[in-house]
């Protein structure tokens, strides 16, 4: 059994809100001189990506700092007050910081719109909009102000990480690499900007670039979790196993793993057909406290049934009952009777396989495992080629199960030297699912079949 070893994207969250300062104005901010100076225009302005105010605005600026201090609400009723279609930019622009302020963020996006109606290239209004609606996810919305702020001169690492984020969380991987690339020419040792360029070449499967990059990264920083997790997607990537384990077992070191990386880790070990290590981890993983999906559980059972470990499997079944007896549905209470019934017959304890066969099939008339575990068990150890027959039918009725019950079926059929109904089976089987294997068995099964009616 050929175990299929997952690639988990991990989408490292990053201190997006503090990281790029979506408001940069608040209480404080207005006692500081260089801010009142640019709204009051008493040094130069750039005239290209900052509108000026008349002097009437500047004394109704003047004005307002002591009340925003003191009253935003009733600052914002000044504002709004003395906002008209023919009123400048900027005053748009200061209400819509004081909404975003009090955590109006619908008309905050107004103000700011209109902002930029009267002066399409307010830069500082294009750069808010667009971390407001980072703010609210918006996220494809944000992309077309941020590309507006760059294009006025607003180039920067924080912009640029951004972007970034914006484009991969839309998923524009290359563009959001692109973007990071740009973040980390301004500031290179940006840790956010470092695990989102790691996030896109992952994504990417650019594996070589992701493996070279974590090392530099784990270099300096070594007890970071996510990026040992990255640096062990990409050697999955690669089919480099044993490369993908070691680092899986640095996480388990530094202690508090998920159950995930274990049961991954586990996997490895089963692929490398190192089953007591593998066994170890999965074992590590239910005694580890959290809560672990039943699927994960059942799936480990399958493996270590299928590898013939039969102990450690009735183990594993032991700690299911233990640690999810009360919240096991119907269907996951039949997986672990199967899973039982195959465990005792392997173990030459027929009657208890029969038995619990039998309970299957009490709660579901319909379950094809079951079905076909009778079917074999009648045929191979009883010989009852009548009640094998019954079962076998009833299987075939079943879409996820007609293959292999016509299979098994004809094989029974054989070996009874029912030859013609063989036949039948085969070619119903092969209408399914065509094989080398099949094909062949019917050519071997009709040339008998020619033989004996000569």
């Amino acid at each position: 059994m050929k175990i299929k070893i997952t690639i988990v994207l991990l989408i490292i969250s990053s201190s997006f809100a503090s990281a790029y300062d979506l408001l940069p104005l608040n209480n404080s901010y207005w006692t500081n001189e260089e801010f009142l100076k640019s709204f009051t225009a008493s040094y130069g302005v750039n005239s290209k990506i900052e509108p000026n105010i008349d002097s009437n605005e500047k004394e109704l600026f003047d004005q307002l700092v002591p009340l925003i201090k003191s009253d935003i609400n009733s600052a914002i009723q000044e504002l709004e007050y003395n906002i008209t279609e023919n009123s400048s930019a900027p005053l748009d622009f200061i209400l819509g910081n004081l909404y975003f302020e009090i955590g109006n963020f619908t008309d905050a996006e107004t103000a700011y719109l209109k902002a930029i109606k009267k002066f399409p290239n307010f830069r500082r209004a294009h750069n808010l909009l667009g971390k407001l609606h980072v703010r609210n996810n918006n996220l494809p919305e944000a992309i077309p102000y941020i590309l507006k702020t760059i294009e006025l001169g607003g180039a920067g690492s924080s912009i640029f990480g951004l972007l970034g984020y914006c484009y991969m969380n839309s998923e524009k991987y290359d563009s959001a690499l692109t973007a990071y690339q740009q973040a980390l020419l301004f500031d290179p040792a940006n840790i956010d900007w470092r695990t989102g360029k790691i996030q896109c070449l992952l994504i990417l499967e650019k594996w070589d670039e992701v493996i070279s990059i974590t090392n530099e990264f784990l270099n300096d920083y070594p007890d970071n979790k996510n990026m040992w997790t990255i640096q062990a997607n990409a050697y999955l990537g690669k089919n480099q196993f044993l490369d993908a384990a070691s680092n899986y077992e640095v996480l388990s070191r530094m202690g508090n793993v998920s159950p995930d990386i274990l049961f991954q880790l586990g996997d490895i070990y089963v692929n490398e057909n190192l089953l007591d290590l593998a066994y170890e981890k999965y074992l590590e993983a239910i005694n580890s406290g959290l809560t672990i999906p039943v699927s994960n559980l059942l799936r480990v059972i399958d493996i270590l049934v299928s590898r013939l470990k039969f102990n450690e499997a009735s183990n594993y079944i032991s700690k299911v009952r233990e640690m999810h007896s009360s919240t096991l549905s119907n269907n996951e209470e039949l997986k672990i009777l199967n899973l039982e019934a195959q465990i005792a017959q392997s173990q030459n304890d027929l009657n208890k396989s029969v038995e619990i066969l039998n309970r299957i099939l009490e709660r579901d008339p319909l379950n094809g495992e079951a079905l076909l575990s009778l079917a074999k068990y009648y045929w191979e150890q009883k010989n009852d080629f009548e009640r094998a027959k019954f079962y076998f039918e009833a299987a075939i009725k079943l879409d996820d199960y007609r293959y292999d019950a016509l299979l098994n079926y004809a094989q029974m059929l054989v070996a009874n030297k029912k030859f013609e109904n063989a036949i039948n089976q085969l070619d119903l089987a092969l209408k399914i699912k065509k094989t080398e294997n099949v094909a062949r068995y019917l050519e071997a099964v009709e040339r008998v079949a020619s033989a004996n009616q000569n």
